[in-house]
């Protein structure tokens, strides 16, 4: 029996849908003290909940992000249930997490219905995710096939990898080639990208590196957030590797700006406040990105946005295992780690602050004209503030801003859900609402390297 979690301050309400859920094989956990949601949620594992928007102290949007900041609630299907019935209403309300939204008065029969195919999809990603992923049999002329296809640019249409078509390339950087794909098991479009391996001398050593990229994917597929593209597989093919990810149909914010050049605050303010909620989506169990930048930013056709890669900067930098060398993308690392010290939360908060810092003023803040430069004016150049560039800007987000890339990691804000709450308070003052622009996202330029790439960068000596 399925175990429902309904929060609505209206007893009548309440009491109405609890009735109607019991008629069709719910177990029913009530409740009208929303300050009590995540709580009851861990503690009773509901299957799912269903929230009213419209409630004292803590709306339903305070507590769907609550609920996805919670390692023990984040995979929870959620629904609104509201009054609220205007589109833009119900546009607001799965951006801002929910995997339904029904208006009221809402129909019994409906409601348990999608209950129903919430708890059945989710279920089943949990089966998925939890199946140990197998080495594809994949012959090795069929990767120097693809390598050479890559090479000649020759069409891919048809080409196999286990049970993934691939269908085109969606970009290339330093770190593997992204292919568009299709699952041929669940049809589904998905995203394949190759992770290139030397072969070892030892077959030992390589079966680590794959174990160790496995331990990866398992920890990021972990983290389940709308914010957070989703890990779905992992594909070993000899001197490669294919994590298979979430297709998101759109493009990449370093695309996307070098398309439109800056953006303003009402678009970096929403847009900030998904990325760190979804850092901290991550943070609240241990898996730190090591790389966010612009170009690991997925920006939705259909308004979401997504990050991506979490884990693999760290596996790729245990490969390389080189001396005096940090892996990262040069202006996003912080000083700390430049000076040798380990990377933790407070670098990605410094990574976000730098992708923010070029969302408003279309330049990095560090940026040099060579590598030595860059890492050089990471550590020695306070660059001006983006009110400085941007007239008008908030001056809570300008602080905000300067604080994440502060040299001293003890002056960054104490963690992502407080970066996102900050952000999001503020877009609810001004109105701030995330709108991706089409005319940039039919821009041509959509495929090749980032200018951001990642490499290995020279550690200092305090």
């Amino acid at each position: 029996m399925s175990r429902i979690l309904i929060a609505d301050d209206n007893p009548m309400t309440l009491s109405a849908i609890h009735l109607a859920l019991e008629v069709f094989g719910f177990e029913v956990v009530p409740t009208s003290d929303p300050s009590r949601v995540v709580e009851l949620a861990a503690a009773e594992k509901v299957d799912a909940a269903v929230l009213d928007i419209v409630m004292p102290n803590l709306s339903g949007f305070d507590l769907v992000h609550a609920l996805r900041s919670n390692p023990a609630t984040a995979a929870i299907p959620v629904v609104f249930m509201s009054g609220l019935g205007h589109g833009s209403d119900r546009v607001r309300g799965l951006r801002e997490g929910a995997d339904d939204y029904l208006v009221k008065p809402v129909e019994p029969a409906e409601l348990a219905l999608r209950l129903e195919r919430l708890i059945e999809r989710r279920r089943a990603e949990q089966e998925e995710r939890a199946a140990p992923a197998v080495a594809a049999d994949i012959p090795a002329a069929d990767v120097a096939s693809l390598e050479q296809h890559l090479r000649e640019g020759s069409p891919l249409v048809g080409f196999r990898v286990g049970r993934y078509e691939i269908l085109s390339v969606l970009g290339e950087g330093a770190t593997g080639t992204v292919f568009r794909g299709w699952d041929t098991k669940l049809h589904r479009t998905v995203a394949l990208k190759t992770i290139r391996m030397s072969r070892p001398a030892l077959d030992s050593e390589r079966s680590e590196m794959v174990s160790g990229l496995l331990r990866e994917a398992v920890a990021a597929a972990r983290v389940q957030h709308p914010g957070i593209v989703a890990v779905f597989d992992i594909v070993d093919a000899g001197s490669l590797a294919f994590i298979v990810m979430e297709f998101v149909n759109g493009m990449n914010l370093e695309l996307y700006l070098r398309a439109g050049k800056a953006l303003d605050a009402p678009q970096v303010v929403p847009l900030g406040a998904v990325v760190a909620r979804a850092l901290a989506s991550a943070h609240a169990q241990r898996v730190i990105h090591h790389d966010l930048k612009p170009a690991n930013v997925l920006l939705g056709r259909d308004g979401s946005i997504k990050v991506s890669d979490f884990g693999i900067a760290e596996f790729l930098s245990s490969l390389l295992q080189a001396r005096d060398r940090v892996f990262g993308t040069p202006g996003f690392v912080p000083p700390e780690c430049l000076h040798g010290e380990p990377y933790d939360e407070k670098g990605d908060l410094f990574a976000l602050g730098v992708t923010l810092y070029a969302c408003l003023t279309g330049t990095s803040p560090f940026w040099g004209a060579t590598i030595g430069d860059t890492v050089r004016n990471t550590l020695e150049v306070d660059p001006p503030s983006p009110r400085e560039r941007y007239t008008g800007l908030p001056l809570e987000l300008d602080d905000l801003v300067m604080s994440l890339i502060a040299k001293e990691r003890v002056r960054r804000p104490a963690s992502a859900a407080h970066v996102a709450t900050r952000l999001e308070r503020l877009g609810e003052q001004h109105g701030f609402r995330w709108q991706p622009s089409m005319a940039i996202m039919e821009k041509s330029g959509q495929s090749g390297p980032t200018k951001a790439s990642s490499t290995l960068i020279p550690t200092t000596s305090i």
